[in-house]
């Protein structure tokens, strides 16, 4: 089949005599006397028409059009191909992607490796993409007596696959919050479209892109070098989906302080922010310094803010904060 054929390559003179035969069937004559063009180029459009299956011929030479059924036909036909070239696509991106290791798992050295293939799969996503964040993924050091921080930024193809309709869900761990630049950074992605959630204790940094691939952040060997295991078999990747709904469900709506409550009358704004933060599981301190209190009057506001909505205790009010916010929040 002619695969080339399709109905926006309709010659102008193939759609003009179609019209002509569908008002009234005619000869070649009437439609080049209707259409005043010549006879050639009618019967060239007559012969396009023919091969799409758009008209018949009746007796004496007469062309009648016929229901463009044949079209459809095409177009389902077309639409496999296209199908069975994205299948193929994806086929080919993934073999590209695992730099030649095997199909099922591949690990990724090192920072800059492993940040190149998260742009890269986010840049290749289609639909949706899941992920969970503890934060720095760095080997425990007996001899350190913290882990060193890491720099909180976004990842630099998570805008544009914003732009691009793609849905994209975090779950991060509830310190994360408590860092004011990884906050600012999660704020400058619930802006930009991404729906977050937070939760304590959240046990490692998965990702999976379109349900096709996963990957897990570990650390190196012997110092801070990020690395990252790849996955496209179908039940690992399935397993890692399932984990990270588990983790969505339990998670609470982060909400950026501007829009805590939006088009609700009574708490001012700096009160919804307060709540906001609550919810979104903040120390006191880290409220404090967004509000420009101490955390001593932060916490004096939420015990008054206890007693105002009956609530006994710190969890209780942070659970009505998160129910209000998510019966009116499009972050589902």
């Amino acid at each position: 089949m002619d695969t080339t054929r399709t109905l926006g390559r309709i010659s102008p003179a193939a759609a003009a005599t179609y019209r002509e035969c569908a008002r009234a069937p005619a000869t070649l004559t009437d439609v080049a006397a209707r259409l005043d063009t010549e006879l050639a180029v009618v019967a060239d459009a007559v012969g396009e028409l023919r091969a799409l299956g758009l008209v018949g011929d009746d007796a004496g030479g007469v062309i009648r059009a016929l229901a463009p059924v044949a079209l459809d036909r095409e177009i389902d036909t077309h639409e496999r191909l296209l199908r069975d070239l994205r299948r193929a696509a994806d086929e080919l991106a993934a073999v590209w992607l695992t730099r030649g290791s095997g199909p099922a798992v591949d690990i990724i050295e090192g920072p800059f490796e492993a940040v190149e293939l998260t742009n890269e799969l986010m840049a290749s996503a289609h639909e949706e993409v899941v992920a969970t964040n503890y934060g720095a993924v760095v080997p425990v050091d007996p001899l350190v007596a913290t882990p060193r921080p890491t720099e909180a930024r976004t990842i630099l193809s998570e805008p544009a696959a914003l732009e691009r309709g793609v849905s994209i869900r975090a779950v991060y761990d509830s310190r994360l919050l408590t860092d004011p630049g990884a906050l600012s950074a999660i704020h400058d992605c619930v802006r930009a479209g991404e729906k977050a959630r937070t939760l304590p204790g959240v046990p490692m940094s998965l990702s999976v892109y379109d349900q096709r691939v996963a990957t897990l952040s570990g650390p190196g060997i012997g110092g801070d070098r990020r690395h990252l295991l790849v996955t496209r078999h179908r039940g690992f990747v399935a397993v890692f989906q399932s984990a990270f709904e588990f983790f969505w469900r339990a998670a609470m709506p982060v909400v950026v302080a501007t829009d805590a409550f939006p088009g609700e009358d009574g708490p001012d704004g700096e009160t919804r922010r307060l709540l906001a933060h609550l919810a979104a599981g903040i120390t006191d301190e880290v409220i404090g310094r967004d509000l420009g209190v101490s955390a001593r009057t932060v916490g004096r506001r939420i015990a008054r803010l206890q007693d105002i909505l009956g609530a006994g205790s710190r969890f209780q009010l942070a659970l009505q904060a998160s129910a209000r916010r998510v019966s009116r929040s499009s972050n589902p």
